[in-house]
């Protein structure tokens, strides 16, 4: 039962949070979210959504030279993505 709520938070966060901060542009926020969205993903073991998050993380990573977020993207990467 925790799984299933755990994944309805995800999925409510995917859609309302993150839909909302890329409509916006904001761009750290977003990365934020995104970098969140991807521990919870792993976390349920969706590794499927977990792997096309973690790309949207890379890919806006290397646009926005955020180096905070990296250590978090390379732990997921090391899971083979």
């Amino acid at each position: 039962m925790e799984q299933g709520e755990i994944k309805a938070g995800l999925e409510r966060y995917h859609t309302e949070i993150i839909h909302s901060r890329r409509r916006l542009g904001y761009r750290g926020g977003l990365l934020s979210s995104l970098s969140a969205l991807l521990m919870g993903q792993v976390y349920t073991g969706d590794y499927i959504a977990a792997k096309t998050t973690y790309q949207e993380v890379l890919d806006l990573q290397q646009r926005s030279g955020d180096i905070y977020h990296l250590p978090v993207i390379k732990y997921y990467h090391g899971l083979s993505f």
